[in-house]
């Protein structure tokens, strides 16, 4: 059913937020020109972005940006506004929330009007905000890549494949999007896990589903710990926080001469969306994938992290990422508005908001 009580018209100019400089603050356009999409493609009006570390880690390190002016923004939900001619299973007016392609500029979502491929598009179903919906999938496709690719954990009620004993998985930085989203993710996929975070964060990591959670103010306390509860035969960890702590994750894994060899997925030195280019490099993949988290996502099984909305629209995401930059920012996800942005009333007009 559409969100739209008429049909919507597209101008072809719009508020963007754009990079035009490294290393500089977001710049917002008013007047940027509205992408076409492409046979596979849609076109979407946004209404809500997730900050993500990567927005500005990107800009500061010049990661992913092929031209200037740039457009970024990757987590986002909104609304179908046109469609290309192959799209057959999306029409205007769904609401939808996607991962945006973060090599092209014409898909980032730091703007009112952007594309996307279909097979990276969901339908938000009922219940679900679009400003949760804007908020998963980024941390999402990035614990299951790691997990399904990095890991060899197969989704499943038990992880066989690695043999009858019970097996842990240490995340550290459970509380970081990525890490809320890798707990549910493990134990839909039968493993147990223990989670090093911030005691602030303990009650809502256990109903994650951690079967421990530890201080992370305390590591040396935390890695006695987890040798004892894993009796010394740790095979995986994820770390979600920083060079320190992937150290810290390496020296609890098993090196016993005979055990199968360890795996630590640490994603410090490494940008998310490099695991996230899977998603959409290999479209079958990463459609596969889409279908099998927005299932999850759909009975509850996996449950969108905490966000906390940021007034003021596009204009607000130069000090929320400033935010991310200087560590502010724990067990929550920032979300902006698209259409709170100064002079973007007429998406409030369709959306009924006004």
């Amino acid at each position: 059913m559409s969100i739209y009580t008429r049909k919507p018209r597209t101008p072809t100019l719009a508020i963007a937020l754009l990079i035009k400089a490294i290393d500089t603050d977001y710049t917002l356009e008013p007047y940027h020109p509205v992408p076409i999409p492409g046979p596979d493609e849609a076109l979407i009006r946004c209404v809500a972005v997730s900050l993500n570390p990567v927005d500005w880690q990107s800009k500061a390190y010049n990661f992913g940006i092929t031209s200037l002016p740039w457009v970024d923004g990757r987590d986002t939900s909104g609304v179908i506004e046109a469609v290309g001619d192959n799209v057959s299973n999306f029409h205007i007016g769904d609401a939808v929330f996607t991962l945006t392609d973060y090599t092209n500029s014409h898909a980032g979502s730091y703007q009112e009007f952007f594309i996307a491929a279909a097979s990276s598009i969901a339908r938000i179903f009922s219940g679900m905000s679009f400003e949760s919906a804007a908020a998963v999938l980024v941390a999402a496709i990035t614990a299951a890549i790691s997990l399904q690719r990095y890991m060899r954990i197969s989704p499943g009620p038990s992880c066989s494949a690695l043999g009858d004993e019970r097996h842990w998985l240490l995340i550290w930085g459970g509380a970081t999007s990525t890490g809320y989203m890798a707990i549910q993710l493990a134990k839909i996929y039968g493993l147990s896990v223990i989670a090093v975070a911030s005691p602030a964060n303990y009650e809502y990591l256990r109903q994650a589903g951690a079967d421990v959670v530890l201080d992370r103010n305390k590591p040396d306390e935390a890695l006695r710990r987890i040798r004892e509860i894993t009796r010394g035969k740790l095979r995986l960890a994820f770390d979600a926080v920083g060079p320190t702590t992937a150290r810290l994750c390496a020296s609890a894994l098993c090196k016993e001469p005979g055990q199968p060899l360890p795996v630590l997925v640490a994603l410090a030195g490494i940008p998310k969306d490099s695991r996230v280019k899977l998603f959409h490099n290999e479209p079958a993949f990463g459609s596969r994938l889409l279908q099998e988290l927005t299932a999850y996502l759909a009975v509850g099984r996996l449950k969108p992290p905490r966000i906390s909305v940021v007034s003021g629209g596009f204009e607000a995401v130069n000090l929320g990422l400033l935010r991310l930059r200087n560590k502010e920012i724990s067990g929550q996800k920032l979300v902006i508005r698209a259409y709170e942005t100064s002079h973007s009333r007429e998406l409030r007009h369709d959306l009924g908001w006004l």
